[in-house]
């Protein structure tokens, strides 16, 4: 174990005591993958699969209203609806805004049937094609599903300013009249196209905040931005039907300009919400930090952790929901590698307790002060360096065996860490002279820099050369 300590840095994923350790830790990991790859995995269940084993009644209740899969075929169905509804509705009461409400529906219709899609693929779990996962499909369908959002938007601003343009097109119902009763002689005035316009918004408004609410919670709860774009669709939606309800209202009252300038505005916010959510996919898929503050918190986590005397060149990236962190740590370069492996567990744990968005930690631990100087100095191997120390060291009068090696690069320094084999009979005296004389023989013969050379009496086992 302590010839494996002689690396100056080291990643580690797994670090057993010994090499046959390390040989049936691996093969038993390698087995239970093999087996977890022939049984289904247990989140990777498509989406009928998935309705079909959850039970009647209440159980498809829950799936429906707390899975992925779930709220957005609630959403996609209540899209339709709703869609078809608008579209009839907004032509029987000539009204605009309502036309471009019932076009954003219909657009949420197509990113409902892609969330469902990209999110199934996103829970797939590595494969030999992605041994990553395929979290990045995660990021991939929030950008695919902010397309039709944008194209929404600019096919209903053109609806729109087509209409403002001809002030000969109808665009609402006939104004009605104001009389002293106020609002309930409205209502009873109101011709019935307009009032079940005005109804269709509100209900619309309704139906979209509640699949907000719904979706987002999902989305937070899985961490996934495809069900989080797919949420703001129905906030934009539920925002679109409020502006919506204001232009009809006013138009009835005898501003038929203000529907297709609500149509406008409508197609203004879809379009915000479409760059927004392109822009941010389009930065996680390139790697871009998204959240300095959170980057410095995790790190200022990982500087505490026992061990770690520093902590250099840490990353961070998003993964679909998921943050994957990689860093150099600093350890006391006497550390052994078994106990470094241990720090940079630590350092892992840590930050994933922090947050519950971390899933993969890389941690490279070094010895050096400077962790940039990886460039390799010695050209010779380690186990040609142990020999020819060893070699040195039994032509010194006295020396049994060698019992004990360990090499150390630091500070661009060759260190060598001796424990030698002596008679038990020697006394002190003679047997630190000997060590004395294994030290200079080994600094002036072999290609070490510093020894320091430690006593073993013999036992009379048989000493190791």
């Amino acid at each position: 174990n302590s010839n494996n300590n002689n690396s100056r840095n080291a990643t580690f994923a797994v670090s057993p005591a010994s090499q046959q350790d390390l040989h049936s830790r691996l093969d038993a990991e390698q087995q239970q993958q093999q087996s977890r790859q022939r049984q289904p995995h247990p989140q990777h269940l498509d989406v009928v699969s998935s309705w079909r084993q959850a039970q009647r009644g209440q159980g498809r209740v829950q799936w429906l209203l707390h899975t992925g899969p779930g709220v957005t075929l609630v959403g996609l169905v209540s899209n339709l609806g709703l869609a078809l509804g608008k579209a009839v509705v907004g032509y029987l009461a000539q009204s605009a805004a309502l036309v471009s409400d019932a076009g954003h529906s219909l657009g949420d219709t197509f990113t409902d049937v892609a969330a469902l899609v990209f999110v199934e693929q996103a829970r797939r779990p590595p494969d030999a094609d992605h041994p990553y996962g395929h979290e990045k499909f995660e990021t991939l369908g929030s950008l695919v599903v902010s397309l039709p959002l944008l194209a929404t938007g600019v096919a209903t601003a053109w609806y729109s300013a087509a209409v403002l343009a001809d002030p000969a097109a109808p665009t609402t119902a006939t104004p009605v009249e104001m009389h002293s009763d106020g609002l309930a002689s409205l209502w009873a005035t109101l011709p019935w196209t307009t009032a079940l316009a005005l109804g269709t918004a509100v209900l619309s408004l309704l139906v979209k905040e509640t699949l907000f609410r719904m979706t987002m919670r999902v989305s937070r709860e899985q961490h996934s931005p495809t069900l989080s774009a797919n949420a703001w669709h129905h906030r934009s939606d539920a925002l679109s039907s409020a502006v919506a309800f204001v232009g009809i209202t006013g138009s009835a009252l005898g501003f038929p300009v203000l529907d297709p300038i609500c149509g406008l505005v409508v197609s203004a916010l879809i379009v915000k919400v479409g760059i927004e959510i392109a822009w941010s996919s389009l930065r996680e898929l390139t790697d871009a930090v998204l959240d300095p503050h959170e980057t410095e918190a995790l790190k200022a986590r990982a500087e505490v952790v026992p061990g770690v005397l520093s902590v250099h060149n840490f990353r961070m990236r998003p993964t679909g929901g998921k943050l994957a962190c990689d860093m150099i740590v600093r350890v006391d370069p006497s550390t052994s590698v078994s106990m470094a492996q241990q720090t940079a567990a630590l350092v892992r744990q840590a930050l994933m307790e922090e947050s519950s968005r971390v899933g993969d930690v890389v941690v490279t631990c070094y010895a050096e002060t400077d962790p940039e100087s990886d460039k390799p100095v010695i050209k010779r191997s380690t186990a040609e360096l142990e020999q020819e120390v060893r070699s040195v060291v039994m032509n010194v009068p006295g020396v049994l065996g060698v019992s004990h090696m360990t090499l150390h690069y630091l500070a661009g320094r060759l260190r060598a860490e001796i424990q030698i084999v002596v008679d038990s009979n020697l006394r002190v005296r003679t047997a630190s002279e000997v060590a004395r004389r294994v030290k200079r023989v080994v600094e002036r013969e072999a290609s070490v820099d510093e020894a320091d050379v430690h006593l073993e009496l013999d036992d009379g086992s048989e000493p190791k050369f």
